[in-house]
């Protein structure tokens, strides 16, 4: 049983920071040069909407995979890739949040 939602918990990292990082590229990208003190849209705070969309599922991955992995003596612990998905959600949340504004 821990092996199945260890998988599904896999996956959904997985998909769920594929799906971050794509969107974030798509999505966050400034289209238009960030000079002249645009603090608006995705130049608010120096690009910050665009990195951490880009760069944060890209450290919550080897994060989640190492605490779930390491040291488990056989038995892997799903909670931490679950833990990871919503982080990389929330990631992914508050990059739009900042975009918005």
């Amino acid at each position: 049983m821990r092996s199945i939602v260890t998988a599904l918990g896999l996956l959904g990292l997985l998909l769920g920071s594929c799906v971050t990082v794509f969107f974030g590229i798509l999505a966050l990208t400034p289209t238009s040069p960030c000079t002249g003190g645009a603090t608006t849209g995705t130049c608010a705070y120096g690009q910050l909407p665009f990195k951490l969309a880009l760069f944060g599922p890209l450290l919550t991955l080897p994060v989640a995979l190492l605490a779930t992995f390491l040291r488990s003596r056989g038995k892997p612990r799903p909670g931490w890739l679950y833990a990871g998905l919503a982080a990389v959600v929330a990631e992914l949340v508050i990059a739009l949040q900042l975009a918005a504004d």
